[in-house]
């Protein structure tokens, strides 16, 4: 998607193509079941952080075709998702803002993923329509485990709810490996957040004391742990900022205490701040215990609307100091904040930084990272890509998304005498493969 001319991008753009990859963060289980009445308009209104574009460019939208018989609480990927509107209906509303968001990062790489797996010529109609028929007769697991062989996509370390997954859920055992996913569990507020059903479980009594609350997680991390989990997952980032204050215990037990003596309260969140942070860092504590690596989103959040002051990577610099042991695998290239981003990769040897996502939300930014990150963070610390998604064609589209960006990027400093070719083709295994292979101890699962 962004080409370069010349021998030496050409030699290890497809030298790339050759590669085994490790997709170091999805949110799909790698299972495609046939869907006869699949809705192209509507399957593109859900495919993850395009959307998102088509809200940011739709402060007008006043309903179909400029109508007003649509209820104002239908916003527009609402109206293009609704497939009892029609198609017809539907085609204008899209096409019209479509084209405002047309050249982001996000819409080309989505619809060169369609492209690539379904032939997709343009946006008219008739294109839609004609790969809408195929995808309903085509799209299932026969063309997922060939789209993940042709793109050498040997695993994908997968972050959904895994309690569906340890009661049983299906998913693709060939490719997927799980982490544990941490906000729920230290994001403490009322009763109910306390008592989880799979902590009162697997602890085998009521939880009354933080002591309980502690000794149910670690047994839950444990039987995680049995089941295959290669790590633990945290985007608080979200809700908060990413700062984790070093709590002591009495102070954390009476907060604890409080919201078991009220069990019909709910707490505000600066109430339950030093409880939450004094249980991230026992999850840390655990991380180190169990060598589990720990990644943390940092940067930009999906959809819109939120706070991103809150996830600069330099706000998460007390955890790095405190849990020296524990790898930390910090998420999105921490776009914006990339000369922070690289100040951490480089000054904590328990850092390791993944462009997940990254590559697909600014390319030029992701061309300037690799080219700057080789000049100041060992190579061995760094992750070329992780898909993030939740729909294959948007994986392959950003995938050789990011197969461009770090030939781009490995080219030019060929180009400027910094590295010669064989080191940017041994770099480029690194990045895509080697680097994440050794962080997550999958030696053995390969």
């Amino acid at each position: 998607m962004i080409k370069k001319q010349g021998k030496i991008y050409e030699e290890l753009r497809a030298y790339l193509n050759e590669l085994p990859v490790i997709d170091t963060h999805e949110h799909q289980i790698a299972l495609c079941s046939n869907n006869q009445e699949l809705d192209i308009l509507s399957f593109l209104a859900s495919c993850f952080y395009y959307p998102s574009d088509l809200y940011s460019a739709s402060i007008d939208y006043a309903g179909k075709a400029g109508s007003t018989d649509i209820a104002s609480k239908q916003d527009i990927v609402q109206f293009l998702r609704d497939s009892s509107n029609s198609f017809d209906d539907r085609y204008e509303v899209w096409l019209k803002f479509h084209k405002r968001t047309c050249y982001t990062a996000y819409a080309k790489a989505l619809f060169d993923g369609m492209r690539e797996c379904w032939g997709l010529a343009d946006i008219s109609k008739n294109s839609l329509l004609e790969t809408q028929e195929k995808m309903r007769s085509s799209r299932n697991q026969d063309f997922y485990d060939k789209l993940l062989e042709k793109y050498n996509i040997k695993k994908m370390i997968v972050n959904i709810e895994l309690l569906h997954i340890l009661n049983g859920a299906r998913f693709n055992r060939q490719v997927c490996l799980f982490v544990l996913d941490l906000p729920s569990y230290h994001e403490i507020n009322n009763m109910s957040s306390i008592r989880k059903p799979q902590l009162q479980a697997i602890l085998g009594r009521n939880i009354v004391t933080l002591d309980d609350y502690l000794e149910a997680f670690e047994k839950y991390l444990v039987k995680s742990i049995e089941f295959g989990i290669v790590g633990m997952k945290d985007q608080s980032a979200y809700t908060r900022r990413i700062t984790y204050e070093y709590t002591d215990r009495g102070t954390a037990e009476k907060i604890f205490n409080k919201i078991i003596s009220n069990p019909r309260d709910n707490f505000g969140t600066e109430e339950v701040r030093p409880l939450e942070d004094f249980l991230f860092h026992q999850f840390m504590h655990l991380a180190d215990k169990y060598r589990l690596p720990v990644q943390i989103h940092t940067g930009h959040m999906a959809g819109l609307r939120n706070e991103i002051a809150k996830t600069n990577p330099a706000n998460f610099t007390n955890a790095l100091e405190l849990h020296q042991n524990v790898k930390f695998d910090l998420f999105h290239g921490g776009w914006p904040f990339m000369g922070e981003f690289l100040f951490l990769g480089k000054n904590y040897p328990n850092v390791y930084l993944n462009m997940c996502w990254a590559n697909a939300i600014d390319p030029l930014y992701s061309i300037e990272f690799f080219k700057r990150a080789l000049f100041t963070v060992p190579h061995a610390k760094i992750l070329g890509f992780g898909g993030d998604t939740g729909t294959l064609e948007m994986t392959i589209g950003y995938i050789e998304l990011a197969k461009d960006n770090i030939a781009y990027a490995l080219s030019d400093m060929i180009d400027m005498g910094w590295i010669d070719m064989d080191s940017a083709k041994s770099i480029s295994a690194d990045w895509l493969y080697n680097n994440p292979e050794d962080l997550f101890g999958l030696g053995g699962l390969l």
